[in-house]
């Protein structure tokens, strides 16, 4: 009996998951995508986005070379391919959260873990307006080069308990 429900749960467990990740898009033809991602509080796309909270992402992919400084960029677009910056309040990839400690470098073959804190700005949003945008995160190495990047669709709104 325990094997059957663990099968049927593990089923399950892949398929959303599998369902999850079709939401994901590369950036471009050619160009690597994590080999995992994840947002907090995102059980599926497109993630809810809470004006004045913060987003927590991490990704992890593994080093194609020697990467002895990474970057992040995060992108946010409303219409198609028109992407625009979000402020990060540190883009050294390298360097944890609250920290001075840094990661790198990291030789070929290392696995790497990134994670984030993103502030999502306060903008005027009348009540049960939902903008939906597309996040672009990306890894740059220490030449500028891309590492990794993706896509992800994401709702910005009021938080539920603060609608008026």
């Amino acid at each position: 009996m325990f094997a059957k429900a663990f099968i049927i749960v593990s089923f399950c467990v892949a398929a959303s998951l599998q369902n999850w990740m079709t939401d994901i898009r590369p950036c471009g033809k050619g160009i690597p995508t994590p080999e995992e991602f994840y947002i907090e509080n995102c059980l599926q796309y497109p993630c809810p986005f809470y004006l004045g909270w913060r987003v927590n992402a991490a990704m992890g992919m593994t080093a194609p070379y020697h990467v002895s400084a990474m970057t992040i960029k995060v992108r946010f677009s409303l219409w198609g391919d028109f992407f625009v910056p979000w402020a990060l309040p540190n883009s050294d990839a390298c360097k944890r959260p609250n920290s001075d400690i840094s990661d790198c470098p990291y030789p070929a073959g290392t696995k790497i873990s990134h994670s984030t804190s993103m502030p999502v700005p306060s903008i005027p949003l009348r009540s049960g307006n939902v903008y939906n945008v597309t996040i672009q995160y990306s890894l740059y190495d220490q030449n500028d080069n891309l590492l990794c990047c993706l896509r992800a669709p994401a709702q910005v709104m009021k938080h539920p308990q603060e609608q008026n």
